[in-house]
């Protein structure tokens, strides 16, 4: 039945496999068409790409349209409708707090002040641990704990986006059944 509070939902995959979409489409979705407060920690793409994305998406248009001029005048309306749709929904980015600490304490205050209900992490492996003597694995681990917690004890649903090491990628092709393991992220 959809995203559920208390839940984490790993987005797994290679770069440049859509990740960030799926998890934006999910946002947009949930923001503009219901109404639900949403977060998004972007490591990876700036404010002004992931508001040019945003708006993209949930006009239809090609920004590059603009660039090149070449929008017409349907295109300029749907752009505009899009923007007045962003402005009533509740969106809210970060991509300075980098710790996993920073974030569960933003996310903690995004909850009280806005009453956020899904949050998006992008990506997990972008992410710093509170303490930097952890292997890349322990802190992916250390990390990944503290965000389950914070799902539980904020009752929202956390969409967390990871790249997948491409080794792990072709034994998948290999044996689909192995599944990833903590290291292949």
């Amino acid at each position: 039945d959809g995203l559920v509070g208390g839940t984490v939902t790993v987005i797994a995959a290679p770069s440049s496999c859509g990740k960030s979409q799926s998890a934006l489409n999910c946002v947009l979705k949930n923001s503009i068409q219901d109404g639900v407060p949403c977060g998004i920690f972007s490591y990876e793409m700036p404010t002004v790409q992931l508001t040019k994305r945003m708006l993209q998406t949930s006009s239809g248009v090609n920004l590059s349209r603009f660039r090149d001029q070449v929008a017409d005048s349907s295109d300029q309306k749907k752009v505009k409708e899009a923007i007045d749709k962003l402005k009533k929904s509740t969106i809210l980015t970060n991509h300075d707090k980098r710790t996993v600490d920073q974030m569960c304490s933003m996310a903690r205050q995004w909850k009280r002040k806005h009453g956020i209900k899904i949050l998006v992490l992008d990506y997990l492996q972008l992410m710093y641990s509170s303490n930097n003597k952890l292997s890349s694995v322990e802190s992916i681990s250390y990390n990944s704990s503290r965000i389950k917690g914070l799902s539980i004890e904020l009752d929202i649903p956390i969409l967390v986006l990871s790249q997948v090491n491409r080794e792990a990628v072709k034994r998948l092709v290999f044996n689909p059944e192995a599944g990833l393991h903590m290291h292949d992220l």
